[in-house]
């Protein structure tokens, strides 16, 4: 879930025409394990933003930029270009296998190559830690490169909300359409949030334990695109769409 940063509003529409008409740039950057050996096909995703000097009323995760996202290749090499010049960004990066991460303050007018080193992840003993689905379209056909959100921790009549307990920052989908989140403690069930590219977002609850359950998402439709483009140019995730 995206986090709500109380004391900081909505940018006014004035302040936000000097957003979109400021200077753009490109973050560069790549990502490597322990051993300094090329990761491919890691997600970067711009999270969050902040001005480079100075103090900002701005949500960090609401300027237009938040939400785009990109993946490294065989080098361990990315970009994302189009970036606003007057912001420094945190941007995460995620891969199966590995413990997501933040890379903090990324300046992409410097033009420097940042580098993220992941560490492998390991998954918990107790199948009540775990969180494991498949995500597929309507065909089911799997769907990669989908964001998995952790929202919420469910146990007995009780429901947490927050970044508290979680192992993992975020999931993403691999070539198969599944994925593995993990919380600290054991739970029933945890609530997330899938986001596919081009396809609408869904909440869902789902059970913890070993075996792989299947989400089913759908195609955005084209009211639904445009309502979620405009909701963007309002300061809202690109990708926090719900159907």
């Amino acid at each position: 879930m995206l986090p709500f940063h109380r004391g900081r509003a909505a940018p006014t529409q004035e302040a936000q025409r000097t957003v979109l008409t400021a200077e753009r740039v490109t973050a560069v950057g790549k990502v490597v394990d322990a051993n300094g050996n090329a990761i491919e096909h890691a997600t970067i995703l711009a999270y969050s933003a902040d001005v480079k000097k100075g103090f900002s009323l701005f949500c960090p995760t609401c300027y237009v930029d938040c939400g785009k996202r990109t993946f490294t290749g065989p080098d361990g090499t990315y970009s994302i270009p189009g970036l606003n010049s007057d912001l420094v960004f945190d941007l995460l990066v995620a891969r199966e296998g590995y413990n997501a991460m933040f890379v903090k303050r990324v300046n992409p007018g410097k033009g420097s190559l940042e580098t993220a080193v992941l560490k492998k992840r390991t998954s918990p003993q107790n199948p009540a830690q775990i969180v494991r689905g498949k995500v597929v379209d309507q065909q089911r056909t799997p769907v990669r490169d989908v964001l998995v959100e952790r929202q919420g921790a469910i146990l007995g009549q009780g429901e947490s909300f927050g970044s508290s307990g979680w192992i993992d920052l975020i999931g993403v989908t691999n070539s198969r359409g599944e994925f593995e989140i993990a919380h600290s403690k054991p739970l029933d069930a945890v609530i997330v949030q899938v986001t596919p590219r081009g396809m609408a977002s869904k909440v869902a609850r789902v059970p913890t334990g070993s075996d792989c359950k299947t989400i089913v998402v759908t195609e955005v439709l084209r009211f639904a695109r445009v309502s979620c483009r405009m909701a963007s140019l309002s300061h809202k995730r690109r990708w926090s769409f719900r159907s």
